[in-house]
């Protein structure tokens, strides 16, 4: 997931796969790019899309606080691209201590123990856009309107920005793992903004939503509200083969 800035407070481009309840990250995770720095694969690369040599990259991933000492654990949205960066940190750079969190985005996006009660903090506007790099990149949703986002700051979930305490009207007990909070992964996350359901596309349920106004005329990615298990199915069928 990307940032860019809009009045001075950070609009999320989400990467989710349709799987994922909700857009995020894990707290704590460093961003592809930021103010600061950028990790992006054209930073990486020189021209012919060599890779940069090692100390060039080791101080761009410096940057952003990744120094190789510390333990690293890359995500994307599938894992495709994070295996890119595990190979770029492990293998150009010589960083020993970096894995991958195969499940990324489509499983950690997906355990969540609550779902939104209005549209106060479900995402507003994307759009579809095909990134020209890498040429296979899938279709990115890029929101075209501020959103307002949520996070967990030890006792309940609050504004990110105005730090206000959610109320029951506007976040419930709900998603994949309703009625067990444990292991919900709201609580891990930062910046969490929930993906729009076909119920909250309705304005027959949210009579303050309007699908026709709040959405731009053009196509947007039909979101997927399933199980949260798929990457576990998935490694199960595998075994048997």
């Amino acid at each position: 997931m990307n940032q860019v800035f809009a009045s001075g407070k950070p609009v999320m481009i989400p990467l989710s796969s349709k799987g994922a309840s909700f857009e995020g990250i894990i707290k704590g995770a460093r961003l592809v790019k930021d103010r600061g720095y950028n990790l992006s694969v054209q930073a990486l690369v020189k021209q012919g899309n060599r890779f940069k040599n090692r100390e060039e990259l080791r101080a761009i991933f410096a940057k952003a606080g990744i120094d190789g000492i510390k333990p690293v654990v890359v995500y994307c949205n599938t894992g495709t691209m994070a295996a890119f960066y595990f190979y770029v940190l492990h293998e150009a750079c010589g960083f020993e201590n970096v894995r991958v969190y195969d499940g990324s985005w489509l499983e950690w996006g997906a355990l969540t123990a609550y779902e939104p009660a209005d549209t106060t903090y479900v995402r507003k506007d994307p759009y579809i856009l095909y990134p020209a790099f890498p040429a296979l990149s899938p279709a990115v949703p890029i929101f075209s309107g501020q959103n307002n986002y949520f996070e967990w700051n030890g006792t309940g979930f609050v504004d990110t920005f105005s730090k206000a305490v959610l109320t029951a009207s506007q976040i419930k007990s709900g998603g994949a793992l309703k009625g067990n909070p444990r292991w919900d992964t709201l609580h891990r996350s930062e910046h969490i903004v929930f993906r729009a359901s076909a119920a909250v596309n309705n304005p027959k349920q949210y009579q303050t939503y309007n699908s026709d106004s709040d959405w731009p005329d053009v196509d947007t990615m039909q979101d997927y509200i399933g199980k949260s298990n798929k990457i576990s199915e998935q490694d199960l069928r595998y075994g048997k083969e």
